[in-house]
């Protein structure tokens, strides 16, 4: 007899992820706290139109707030609606707290969210991270540490008499071709 799929949970389910965070921050702790929510943000959130790409969260006042996430307005919520980029309180322990205001403190330390999400019993949850600002050369670091994708072989252009043809193949035959000329023309220009 055939086994029955296992459903997946519809309350189980990513809201928003902000993919940039991991490229443009180093992070080096997570922490997964509640978001306090009304009616009409959790409708809008249940159809996907939410973004924390913008946003970022802050210790104030011995209180954890997402600042700047913004949650479309819910059409059918006409009279109850929301604001699109309130403030929003996150849920954590005071000792949850204290350990990201310890964080913060050190030089250069942001609390970043990477991602929302429902949890099993569908409560919306928000992973932030205890995260560093990469420079730009940081960042190159990282995308050159990625593996390399060898070149196809469609792709390499051999012309009789060129570099090309002896084995060296450019991404981009024009730019190749460019920059070929305009060195020779200011070779012939020196002279």
């Amino acid at each position: 007899m055939a086994q029955k799929k296992k459903k997946s949970d519809p309350n189980n389910k990513t809201i928003a992820e902000n993919r940039k965070a991991r490229y443009n921050y180093a992070v080096e702790d997570t922490l997964e706290c509640g978001v306090v929510l009304e009616g009409s943000e959790v409708k809008s959130m249940r159809a996907g139109q939410t973004n924390i790409a913008e946003s970022y969260a802050t210790v104030e006042n011995g209180e954890l707030w997402l600042v700047n996430a913004y949650v479309a307005p819910y059409e059918q919520a006409k009279t109850f609606g929301h604001l699109e980029r309130r403030r929003r309180k996150l849920l954590a322990s005071r000792r949850e707290v204290s350990r990201l205001w310890q964080g913060i403190g050190r030089e250069g330390m942001t609390l970043v969210p990477l991602k929302m999400y429902f949890n099993d019993k569908g409560r919306v949850k928000l992973l932030i991270g205890i995260a560093k600002g990469r420079q730009t050369r940081n960042r190159e670091k990282t995308r050159l540490a990625a593996p390399k994708v060898p070149f196809d072989a469609r792709s390499r252009v051999k012309s009789p008499g060129s570099d090309v043809a002896a084995g060296h193949y450019p991404r981009n035959i024009g730019q190749y071709l460019s920059k070929k000329l305009w060195g020779a023309a200011a070779l012939a220009a020196q002279f």
